[in-house]
């Protein structure tokens, strides 16, 4: 189950989407439901609410540093 700040969730997601999500958690040493609970924090942190797309952004911008 997934968890995002204490709170039980469930997201469906797309099998690819969940592999990149187990893609960029695997370079930084976590769980993909780790990285969804990060990604959730820096979006309140930045932006104050939940923006749609903001996790797919995320990708679009970080995706290109990772080592393959």
């Amino acid at each position: 189950m997934l968890r995002i700040c204490g709170m039980a969730t469930t997201l469906r997601l797309d099998n690819q989407f969940w592999d990149i999500l187990a893609e960029l958690a695997g370079h930084d040493g976590i769980t993909s439901y780790h990285l969804i609970g990060k990604l959730y924090e820096e979006v309140m942190d930045h932006r104050g609410e939940v923006i749609e797309g903001a996790a797919i952004e995320w990708l679009r911008r970080n995706r290109a540093a990772l080592p393959r």
